[in-house]
C-alpha cells in the first residue's frame, strides 16, 4: 500500500469518527418543526430525501429515482473487494420477501450509485459520504399497491474497519430517527423501535421499524418504514421496505425486513 493510499484511508476514518461524534451529540435544538401543521414539504437539502408534502401529491414518504438518475461511482476498491461485488449482492425481485405469501415485487430501477434521494427518512446522507467506495442500488415496487416500495443499496468500503465505522453512523441515525420524524419532518405520530438483531449467513443483521403519519388522503393509515443492514467484511447491504396501512402485525423474526436481511446475507456470501 502506498503512503498516499494510507493517508486517504486515515482521512476517511477520521471523517467517519467526526460524523459519529456529531451524531451522538443529539439534535434537540438543531431542528424546528415546520410551520405547516399538515406535514413537511421536504427534508433538508443535505439528506436528499422527501417527506409528505402538504398537498398530498406524493404516494409515499420518498420516491424511488429512475434508472437515469443513478451516477457512476468508483468501480474498484484497491485494497479489498471489487466494486462489482455491490452489483452481485443485489436481491432478485423474485427473492425479495413481501408483505404476505402471495406478494411479488418488480424491479423499478437499478444501477451504480445511490440516486438523488435517500430511500429512508432516517438516513441523513448517502453511504458514500460515510466511507463507501462503490455502491449499487435497486428499487422495487408492486403493481397493485402504489404506496409499497423497497430498496437495496450495497456498498463496498475501502476495508472492514471503515465498514464497521459506517455501521456506528447508521446506528446513530436510527437513534435520532423518531425525533427527526416528529420535530424536523412534522409527523405528529411517529415512533422508531429499538434495533433488533437477526441471524444471517454472514453474521448478525440489524433492523428497526419506524411508523409515522398520517398518510395524505388516508387519515386512518400510517406509514411503516422498515430498514436494516448486514455487513460482510468490507461490504454492507442496506435495505428499506415501506408500505402504508392500519397495522403491522408480524411474529418476531417474521417481518419482511427480517426475511430480507437473511436473503441479503446469502447474496453477500455468494458474491465473495
Amino acid at each position: 500500500m502506498t503512503s498516499r493510499t494510507r493517508l486517504g484511508l486515515s482521512l476517511a476514518a477520521a471523517a467517519l469518527l467526526s460524523l459519529v461524534a456529531a451524531c451522538d451529540g443529539g439534535s434537540d435544538d438543531a431542528s424546528t418543526p415546520p410551520d405547516d401543521s399538515n406535514g413537511p414539504t421536504s427534508t433538508p437539502e443535505t439528506s436528499g430525501s422527501t417527506g409528505a408534502p402538504s398537498d398530498g401529491s406524493t404516494t409515499g414518504p420518498s420516491e424511488a429515482p429512475s434508472s437515469s438518475e443513478f451516477t457512476q461511482g468508483p468501480t474498484e476498491n484497491p485494497n479489498g473487494s471489487k466494486g462489482k461485488r455491490a452489483k452481485k449482492s443485489q436481491i432478485p425481485a423474485s427473492d425479495l420477501p413481501g408483505f404476505n405469501d402471495s406478494w411479488t415485487w418488480d424491479v423499478a430501477s437499478a444501477g451504480k450509485g445511490e440516486g438523488d434521494s435517500q430511500p429512508s427518512l432516517c438516513m441523513l446522507s448517502p453511504l458514500s459520504s460515510i466511507g463507501a467506495a462503490s455502491t449499487y442500488r435497486t428499487d422495487y415496487d408492486h403493481p397493485g399497491d402504489k404506496d409499497a416500495r423497497a430498496t437495496v443499496i450495497t456498498a463496498v468500503f475501502p476495508d472492514q474497519h471503515t465498514a464497521v465505522l459506517a455501521k456506528t453512523v447508521l446506528r446513530s441515525w436510527q437513534a435520532e430517527c423518531q425525533q427527526r420524524l416528529k420535530k424536523e419532518l412534522g409527523y405528529a405520530h411517529a415512533k422508531t423501535t429499538k434495533i433488533q438483531t437477526d441471524s444471517t449467513a454472514v453474521g448478525p443483521g440489524e433492523q428497526w421499524l419506524s411508523s409515522f403519519g398520517p398518510v395524505p388522503g388516508e387519515p386512518d393509515n400510517t406509514w411503516f418504514q422498515a430498514e436494516g443492514f448486514v455487513e460482510d467484511a468490507d461490504t454492507l447491504s442496506y435495505i428499506v421496505i415501506v408500505n402504508s396501512g392500519q397495522d403491522y402485525d408480524y411474529a418476531a423474526g417474521e417481518q419482511p425486513i427480517d426475511l430480507a436481511l437473511a436473503v441479503a446475507g446469502e447474496q453477500l456470501k455468494a458474491s465473495r
